[in-house]
């Protein structure tokens, strides 16, 4: 017998459907279905990523003040990947659920969804002019020793196809272990340099987020007043990279507040310069530039389009 099930594909971090990084949205209760269904429906989507989600039920009646919804979310990739954490994912599911019939002309307030792999709790605020706002846990990069920082730098030198000023190489610490920052110099043209992304298979983890200071503005360069830039390559995505990250500010921002002397709780830009680009707003939250415990956050805000909606079969 043949199932059905409702979807969205929607691009977060830019209200520009070509733009920001897509995300199928599958309204699937993500227990109810056996792992291997899962993963075959996100294969044939074939995007950076698929969110099942619990359909999420409406209010029995209205109410004068913003709603709370509250629901459940799988992440996975189109590898059929369980990931533990997804920011594109959880802005994408967020609109999808906003902008449907059921809940479009209510007052919602918040989306609360409970991660499928940690049971962690990811609130997701509907703000003014259509942006949507996301609170993640903030961690302060680590130190490699000399010998890690000499192999990671080889590899992504090799990456670039020439040799590159590596201003830091800095790990995701004990709570981001799968992930790196490795920063260049401005100098060397991030956003325009055509990396070979399946080099970064060789780092052993699975976000290598490479990072610079913007380069100086011209007359033809956007009007964009980032104050820092970044590309994440990993060998899990479509092609070997995300077009935009969201979760990699948990440990971008921390880097860069505390480099640049930022003041806590200022809202910046993110230019995360792939060939899709988007736009990602980001502010830093706590008594310090991020602790190791994660207990400081950074909040993640951005817009999101649905590009496609209609019915999938299983």
């Amino acid at each position: 017998m043949v199932s059905s099930a409702p979807f969205q594909l929607v691009t977060a971090f830019s209200s520009n459907v070509f733009c920001g990084n897509p995300a199928v949205v599958v309204f699937l209760d993500p227990d109810s279905v056996p792992p291997q269904t899962l993963k075959g429906i996100s294969a044939n989507f074939n995007q950076p990523m698929t969110a099942f989600v619990q359909p999420p039920e409406a209010p029995a009646s209205s109410t004068e003040g913003p709603i709370t919804i509250r629901t459940r979310i799988r992440y996975v990739t189109f590898a059929g990947v369980d990931i533990r954490l997804c920011g594109h994912a959880s802005l994408a599911a967020a609109h999808a659920i906003i902008s449907s019939p059921s809940f479009r002309d209510l007052n919602v307030g918040l989306v609360e969804f409970v991660t499928h792999v940690d049971k962690l709790a990811v609130p997701v605020k509907v703000g003014s002019g259509g942006l949507l706002e996301m609170s993640l846990p903030a961690w302060r990069p680590e130190a490699f020793d000399d010998q890690e920082r000499e192999r990671i730098s080889a590899i992504v030198a090799h990456a670039f196809g020439r040799e590159i000023s590596i201003v830091d190489v800095k790990s995701g610490g004990p709570n981001f272990k799968h992930g790196i920052i490795v920063e260049i110099a401005s100098e060397d043209r991030l956003a325009e340099t055509d990396v070979n992304r399946s080099v970064f298979a060789e780092t052993g983890y699975s976000m290598n987020i490479v990072t610079s200071l913007p380069p100086p503005k011209t007359a033809n360069t956007n009007s964009i007043d980032e104050e820092w830039i970044y590309r994440m390559f990993s060998q899990d995505l479509p092609g070997g990279e995300d077009s935009v990250c969201g979760s990699a500010q948990c440990i971008l921002a921390p880097y860069w507040y505390e480099k640049k002397g930022l003041a806590l709780g200022r809202e910046v830009v993110a230019n995360p310069v792939s060939a899709r680009g988007g736009i990602v707003r980001v502010s830093l939250s706590g008594k310090e530039a991020a602790s190791k415990d994660g207990a400081d956050t950074v909040e993640i805000r951005g817009s999101a389009a649905v590009l496609a909606k209609g019915e999938c079969y299983y």
